[in-house]
């Protein structure tokens, strides 16, 4: 009997976040690590990093993935046109004082020109 039940999400009314998308001042949109983390072995996160990467480039917005713990989920983010990323891949939580030190590193190891 519960495989009969179909079960609906709204998107389209009230206080949800595509309303949000639409009438709010933002200018990123930033993607929860619980879809990144597991979008190379959940088909479903997949296509939902998939589908709001492109919605915010739609509505030209910055987009942001939370949660890039290897390389093989930075690159898949990058075919993806995802160009900024936050995870433990990238660096762990720094304080403030440590971010030019860290900046200076990635510096020089990207090439010049």
């Amino acid at each position: 009997m519960l495989n009969r039940i179909r079960f609906n999400t709204d998107f389209g009314t009230g206080y949800s976040s595509m309303v949000y998308l639409r009438d709010m001042p933002i200018h990123e949109l930033k993607i929860d690590r619980s879809f990144v983390t597991t979008m190379r072995t959940d088909e479903r996160n997949h296509a939902i990093v998939k589908a709001m990467v492109d919605l915010a480039h739609n509505l030209t917005l910055t987009v942001v993935a939370e949660g890039v713990e290897d390389a093989e989920t930075l690159g898949i983010l990058a075919q993806l046109g995802c160009g900024l990323v936050q995870g433990y891949y990238v660096s762990k939580p720094l304080p403030v004082v440590d971010l030019d030190v860290w900046f200076d590193r990635q510096l020089e190891v990207v090439p010049s020109g």
